[in-house]
């Protein structure tokens, strides 16, 4: 007869033993390219040498209360952005009732 103290270690390391399977999986996952998909979704657009230039010249805009901040667009990582999606809080420049041409 196999004691029932025994007959529950068992099974709690059999549970133990999977769950540490899972555990391992997941970490091997995460450091051969689960860390590249974080980079995938923001890295290009936000560490970008046209993205940061691009906000430093809105950033003049706006301080200047430059039309040109609500109407020119930026071309970063195959998207189109204006100056009010770069720099966001940054500025206080209201485009309500600026027309922009083309």
């Amino acid at each position: 007869m196999i004691k029932k103290g025994a007959m529950s270690l068992s099974i709690s390391t059999i549970v133990l033993f999977v769950l540490g399977i899972f555990v391992l999986m997941g970490l091997i996952f995460l450091v051969s390219s689960g860390f590249n998909k974080f980079d995938e979704d923001t890295g290009d657009v936000i560490d970008s040498l046209d993205y940061k230039k691009a906000k430093a010249e809105c950033l003049n805009y706006c301080f200047d209360r430059n039309p040109e901040y609500c109407c020119k667009e930026f071309d970063i990582s195959e998207n189109k952005y204006v100056c009010e999606d770069i720099v966001l809080d940054e500025c206080s420049f209201d485009c309500e009732g600026v027309v922009c041409n083309g």
